[in-house]
């Protein structure tokens, strides 16, 4: 991030361009931070933490989305991405959704 941050700063790319490239960064850092808290929990007795990995996934597809979203002759790549990051909101949905229910049952 302050590679990126010296890079936009120093003129060297753009301001979208470097404004992307932070963002990226930010995301990876969130999925990295994601990861070592659930990971955490489950050393501490936790269940797996399925939901986890499949945020972090939708996190590096939307860090995908938002490089090919630079170059306006990638849009076939774009609207792929586009359908697995749907797909994967779909599957976070429905795992979230299963997960309350059975935490209603138990209680």
């Amino acid at each position: 991030m302050i590679i990126e941050t010296f890079e936009q700063i120093n003129g060297s790319v753009s301001i979208e361009e470097g404004i992307l490239k932070t963002l990226g960064s930010l995301l990876i850092l969130w999925a990295v931070a994601e990861l070592m808290g659930e990971e955490i929990k489950h050393l501490q007795g936790g269940s797996f933490p399925i939901t986890a990995f499949i945020s972090v996934a939708l996190a590096a597809i939307i860090r995908k989305i938002l490089i090919v979203s630079l170059s306006p002759k990638d849009s076939k790549v774009l609207l792929s991405y586009g359908g697995i990051l749907l797909a994967l909101g779909i599957v976070y949905y429905l795992i979230v959704r299963k997960e309350k229910s059975i935490t209603k049952l138990e209680h």
